[in-house]
């Protein structure tokens, strides 16, 4: 997201491209080390973006609800298993 010369709230057209790239791929590998690998992009971006709740919670959305949902439930799901 960024903010137009009127100051309101509009989407990036480049940062929408990567973040729905990030979920979509999250999704279907289930691992952030392979996501960033996968766009040649570093870790804690990966995780920061997959982390971000304004892909949520803004307007409008960037990430369809199933797919945001989804890579929650992955995302939570993981990090049980990393400290069970």
């Amino acid at each position: 997201y960024k903010l137009d010369k009127s100051g309101a709230i509009v989407v990036d057209p480049l940062e929408s491209i990567k973040v729905k790239k990030i979920y979509k791929l999250y999704t279907q590998y289930g691992s952030i080390r392979k996501v960033a690998n996968e766009l040649k992009s570093n870790f804690s971006f990966v995780r920061y973006v997959l982390h971000d709740y304004r892909y949520e919670r803004m307007q409008p959305k960037i990430i369809p609800e199933s797919i945001w949902k989804k890579a929650r439930q992955m995302l939570d799901k993981n990090r049980k298993n990393r400290t069970t």
